[in-house]
């Protein structure tokens, strides 16, 4: 079985996998392709057994991934509707003025002359957001919402149909309608007399 396992997966034909397992266990007789007929339904069915289970198990493996999802995105959208107090800063300039250095008799500023001296000032304040929530996160947590229905086989196969155009058949019955000359067009007629006159030209 393990023979006949790894050339059915490298796409050997059963009469190729005879010979071989004939050949690896040196049998007396050759295999019939009966019996790998065999060997290889049986290994189908063990597969299909195989990716079923594997498959129940990505699952549950994936619900569960999108519910951690969900819940991060929840959180997400929960601080995102939370008010806060925005704290802006700025720089005041401007200058003020201070005695000269320039002292009067006694050792004191002499308080008649005054000049002005440069400063920087950092200035705070406070603005109050109120949030109403990131809509972003309501997006991703409903795309995730249908994902994961889709894997839990709660939607209903979606039902395709292809029509023409305006709803009309693909392929519309044909019904025998009769045309006389005389119904058609100058347009018409100028286009039918140009095909025929070059089918006429072809023939000769």
């Amino acid at each position: 079985m393990q023979i006949v396992s790894e050339l059915r997966l490298q796409g050997k034909s059963v009469r190729q996998i005879a010979d071989a397992v004939t050949a690896r266990l040196q049998l007396p007789k050759k295999v019939s392709t009966f019996t790998i007929h065999s060997d290889i339904k049986l290994l189908l069915q063990q597969w299909r057994e195989d990716n079923n289970h594997n498959t129940e198990e990505w699952v549950q493996m994936e619900v569960a991934r999108v519910d951690m999802l969900i819940a991060e995105l929840f959180e997400a959208w929960e601080k995102s509707k939370t008010d806060y107090e925005q704290i802006r800063q700025r720089q005041e300039r401007g200058h003020f003025e201070v005695p000269a250095t320039e002292e009067a008799e006694g050792g004191k500023p002499s308080g008649k002359r005054r000049i002005p001296s440069p400063y920087i000032k950092q200035v705070q304040s406070k603005e109050s957001v109120t949030n109403y929530g990131n809509v972003g996160y309501i997006s991703e947590i409903r795309k995730l919402l249908e994902y994961r229905a889709k894997l839990l086989g709660l939607y209903a196969p979606d039902r395709r149909e292809i029509t023409g155009a305006n709803g009309q058949p693909l392929n519309p019955t044909t019904t025998n309608t009769t045309i006389t000359v005389e119904e058609l067009t100058e347009d018409e007629l100028a286009t039918l007399y140009a095909i025929a006159a070059k089918r006429d030209k072809k023939g000769q």
